[in-house]
């Protein structure tokens, strides 16, 4: 399977929201694009990737890449995506919350994902799964 599988927060519709998970933009210097703090992001699931097989890429509103998830949490969320048992949502942190590191954002900045359920896929998924898997 190629091509690739956006995960829209305009396209959640009637999910529920499991919860989200801390985490960062890895590769952000490798782009020429960026993104402001505080900023929404698309995730989009980039099927049939090179590099990385379960890769999900961050886009700024202006849908340039980029990064990704780091491939730890996308090793987790990307069969869940794959199967459309969960969309996925983000937003970059501000320096002002909890979760910024001031110093870490300088090469990954710290990014808040949001996961929910989508109501259409029967699913055996337990809610804390992919919210507990950093």
């Amino acid at each position: 399977m190629s091509g690739t599988r956006s995960c829209d927060p305009n396209e959640i519709c009637r999910a529920a929201y499991l919860g989200d998970i801390p985490s960062c933009v890895a590769g952000w210097y490798f782009h020429a694009a960026s993104a402001l703090p505080g900023e929404r992001v698309s995730l989009v699931r980039e099927l049939g990737n090179p590099h990385d097989a379960n890769a999900i890429a961050v886009h700024n509103t202006l849908g340039q890449r980029i990064g990704f998830v780091p491939r730890q949490q996308s090793a987790v969320l990307a069969p869940y995506v794959d199967s459309s048992a969960i969309s996925l949502a983000g937003r970059l942190l501000e320096p002002s919350e909890a979760c910024y590191d001031e110093q870490l954002a300088q090469t990954r900045p710290p990014l808040m994902i949001y996961v929910f359920r989508n109501p259409a896929v029967v699913s055996t998924i337990p809610a804390q799964t992919a919210v507990a898997s950093k």
